[in-house]
């Protein structure tokens, strides 16, 4: 089934009995009144595999449609509270424009700090982290922030579903959130939030400036030990959650550029050093 085929079916004001069903069917997922044994083949997906830089795949899940619409109302209807508790740390769920601001912020800390000779910022990367994070954690976290999607959340994600790749036999999906799920990025952005809180505890007389985040993507900004500090906090936090830091992906940038005198030797190694 394809969306068209749910759009012409109630479409126009003699079709309502057919609205009045398609919404009841939604609602009657996103309460979780539906046999579990269905979750593996309603909560799973097709696959698509999209080629990323230096070779690697980023694996695509297309769901069913009925699916798809079901988390895209579970989405809009957990937008304020999940806003209110994510904002203003993490910026990929109910934040227009979030990506952008992001990178406006940055841009404009350097430029602000093109003489503080101590400063940095972090662009830290997590490898492969929507298909790696905990579902007991976000799972948990849904129910304590978003509980009105927590039961929609659970029936898809509290079991393996089947991943449908060409001919091949199906795959089991029972880690991470699916790349292509619209409720994703907030599962995601939940089970990240109670690290980001930690990070931001170093703002201020700790010497840390900016913390953000777009969902996986976060930069840290500030004096160099505080920035250490904050790598710290990331590294032991991550594996908690299900995710592990990607040094040799990460970027360090030094606001005063070749007149830094930041101590650069203090960090790891393996993270690429670019001056500002």
């Amino acid at each position: 089934m394809r969306p068209q085929h749910l759009l012409e079916g109630v479409k126009t004001p003699s079709q309502r009995p057919a609205l009045e069903a398609l919404t009841d069917a939604v609602n009657t997922l996103l309460a979780g009144r539906v046999p579990a044994s269905l979750a593996p083949f309603v909560a799973g997906a097709a696959l698509h595999a999209l080629k990323k830089d230096g070779g690697d795949v980023r694996p695509i899940a297309v769901g069913e449609t009925l699916r798809r619409l079901t988390s895209k109302c579970a989405c809009a209807k957990a937008r304020e509270s999940a806003a209110e508790y994510l904002l203003p740390l993490q910026v990929g769920v109910g934040c227009a424009f979030g990506a952008e601001s992001v990178v406006h912020a940055v841009t404009q800390y350097c430029s602000r700090h093109k003489t503080s000779t101590n400063k940095v910022v972090l662009k830290v990367d997590f490898a492969n982290a929507f298909n790696t994070v905990d579902r007991e954690t976000f799972l948990r976290a849904c129910l304590d922030v978003t509980p009105e999607v927590a039961k929609w959340a659970w029936w898809c994600y509290s079991q393996p579903s089947k991943l449908y790749y060409e001919e091949g036999n199906p795959l089991s999906s029972s880690a991470g959130v699916q790349q292509g799920d619209n409720l994703g990025p907030l599962l995601f952005a939940l089970a990240l939030q109670p690290t980001l809180e930690r990070l931001a505890a170093l703002r201020g007389a700790a010497g840390l400036d900016i913390v953000a985040a777009y969902l996986d993507d976060v930069v840290v900004a500030g004096d160099t030990l505080a920035v250490l500090e904050a790598l710290r906090i990331l590294h032991d936090a991550a594996p908690s959650i299900g995710l592990h830091l990607k040094l040799e992906k990460c970027e360090l940038i030094t606001t005063a550029a070749q007149e830094s005198t930041a101590n650069l030797l203090a960090l790891p190694a393996n993270i690429e050093r670019k001056p500002e």
